[in-house]
C-alpha cells in the first residue's frame, strides 16, 4: 500500500528514516527510489511522493506491516482486527484498547491488508476463512430493535447456528419444539443448557466498544444497564464499570479542554481591541512585515533593536508576532543541517558567508542540477542583500 505525500511530508518522512518513493505527478510508471532522482526534486513541481510500506508473508498470504505507534495520527481512520469475531473495526478516535492494540501488532492501515493479516493469521492455525470478513465502522452498527416480552404462540427450542453477513442480521435454525419466551433481540430458553446460550464473551467486547463511543454520562448509564442479566460474570462486570469510569473521565477532560479554547480566544480578543486601541510607532507596519518574513530565530530576533523608545503596551503585539514566528520556524527547521539537500540549505542560509560556502560544494553535484543550484543562490543571496539595506533604513528611522 502507498500513500500520495507532499514534498515537505516526503522530506520529513525521509529525515526519520523512512523509505520515500517518487515518480512525475499523473504518471502511469510506478514509484522508484530516490536515487533515480536529483537531489533537488524536493524543490521541484510535477512530483508525486509516497512512503514505501514493508511487507511480511505469512502462510503464503503478503500483508503489509502492521501500523506502529509513531505512525498514529488523531482523526484518521484505523482498521483494528478483530480474532475473535473475525471482524475488522474501523475507529478514527483515542482509546486505550486503540493502543494496546497497535503495540500488539493488530490494527492496518486499510481494510485489505487488515483482512489479509487475518486471513493468514487463521491458516497460520490450519483453519481456513472461504467467507468476505465484515468491515464495520464503531458507532455505525445497526441499533438493537427493544420490544415487550411476549409468549410464543408455538413454543419452540432454538439453537443458534451459524452467522452469515447479511445486512448484520442473524440467522436462526429451529431444531425442536418447547416452551420458549422471545425478549429483545435474542431467543433464549427457559431451560438453558450449555450449548444454547449466547456467546456472552463476544458480548462482553462489543460492550467494551460501545462503552468508548459514548459521547455522554446518560448514554454510559443507558448503555451499562441491566449488567446483571446478560450473562456476564463478576470479573466482566467489573472490567465494564472500570471502563465506563475511564470514559466519564476521558469526557470530563474534552468538556475542560472546550472550557480552555473557549476562554482563549476570550483573551485572544480582548488582546486585539487593547491592540487596536493603542497608538502604534511609524515603523510598526515595517518591523511586523520583518518579522513574518524572517527566515531564521536570527532575524526574528534582531527586530527587538528598534523597540528601544516603545512602550510595553506598543511592544506586546510585535513580541507576540515574534513569538509566533519563531515557532513556526522551530516546527520546520531541519533536525541535522548536514543530511539536509544542498538546494535547502542554499535556501535557509543564515548570511552570506555560509551560503558562499555552500556555493562551493556545487561542482560537486551532478551536471543536472547545477543550474538549479546556481539559481537558487543567486535568489537566496539577493534576499539577504535585502534584508540587509532593510535593516539599516529601520535602524535609522528609529534612532
Amino acid at each position: 500500500m502507498t500513500n500520495l505525500i507532499s514534498a515537505q511530508e516526503a522530506f520529513a518522512a525521509l529525515q526519520k528514516g523512512k523509505t520515500i518513493l517518487c515518480r512525475p505527478e499523473g504518471d502511469m510508471l510506478d514509484f522508484a527510489d530516490l536515487d533515480q532522482f536529483p537531489a533537488s526534486i524536493f524543490g521541484k513541481q510535477g512530483y508525486e511522493f509516497c512512503i514505501k510500506i514493508e511487507t511480511i508473508e505469512l502462510a503464503g498470504i503478503t500483508f503489509t506491516k502492521p501500523l506502529t505507534i509513531d505512525e498514529y495520527e488523531e482523526g484518521k481512520d484505523f482498521f483494528v482486527i478483530s480474532t475473535y469475531s473475525l471482524t475488522v473495526y474501523v475507529m478514527n478516535f483515542k482509546t486505550n484498547a486503540l493502543i494496546e492494540s497497535i503495540n500488539s501488532g493488530f490494527v492496518q492501515r486499510d481494510a485489505e491488508n487488515a483482512k489479509l493479516q487475518l486471513h493468514a493469521l487463521s491458516k497460520a492455525l490450519g483453519i481456513e476463512i472461504n467467507t468476505d470478513l465484515s468491515v464495520i465502522r464503531l458507532g455505525d452498527e445497526p441499533k438493537k430493535q427493544r420490544g415487550k416480552k411476549v409468549k410464543a404462540e408455538t413454543p419452540a427450542k432454538v439453537i443458534p447456528s451459524e452467522v452469515f453477513p447479511d445486512k448484520n442480521q442473524t440467522a436462526i435454525v429451529i431444531t425442536e419444539q418447547t416452551n420458549v419466551t422471545a425478549s429483545e433481540d435474542l431467543l433464549t430458553p427457559e431451560t438453558a443448557e450449555p450449548d444454547t446460550k449466547p456467546n456472552a464473551n463476544a458480548q462482553f467486547e462489543i460492550l467494551l466498544d460501545a462503552i468508548r463511543i459514548c459521547n455522554s454520562e446518560k448514554e454510559l448509564d443507558s448503555t451499562c444497564a441491566n449488567l446483571e442479566k446478560e450473562g456476564f460474570s463478576q470479573e466482566q462486570i467489573d472490567q465494564i464499570n472500570l471502563a465506563k469510569q475511564e470514559r466519564l473521565t476521558e469526557l470530563d477532560f474534552i468538556e475542560m479542554d472546550a472550557a480552555d479554547t473557549a476562554s482563549e480566544q476570550v483573551l485572544s480578543v480582548q488582546e486585539n481591541d487593547a491592540v487596536i486601541t493603542t497608538s502604534m510607532p511609524n515603523n510598526y507596519d515595517d518591523l511586523l512585515q520583518s518579522v513574518q518574513n524572517a527566515h531564521t530565530p536570527e532575524e526574528v530576533n534582531s527586530v527587538i533593536t528598534y523597540t528601544a523608545k516603545w512602550t510595553e503596551e506598543q511592544r506586546k503585539p510585535l513580541l507576540t508576532e515574534m513569538h509566533k514566528r519563531l515557532s513556526e520556524l522551530k516546527q520546520t527547521r531541519q533536525q541535522d543541517n548536514e543530511l539536509s539537500p544542498l538546494i535547502l540549505r542554499i535556501q535557509h542560509a543564515v548570511d552570506i558567508k555560509t551560503l558562499e560556502e555552500l556555493e562551493l560544494e556545487i561542482p560537486s553535484r551532478h551536471s543536472d542540477v547545477h543550474k538549479t543550484l546556481w539559481n537558487m543562490s543567486k535568489k537566496r543571496r539577493a534576499q539577504l542583500n535585502a534584508a540587509s539595506n532593510e535593516s539599516d533604513y529601520l535602524l535609522g528611522d528609529s534612532f
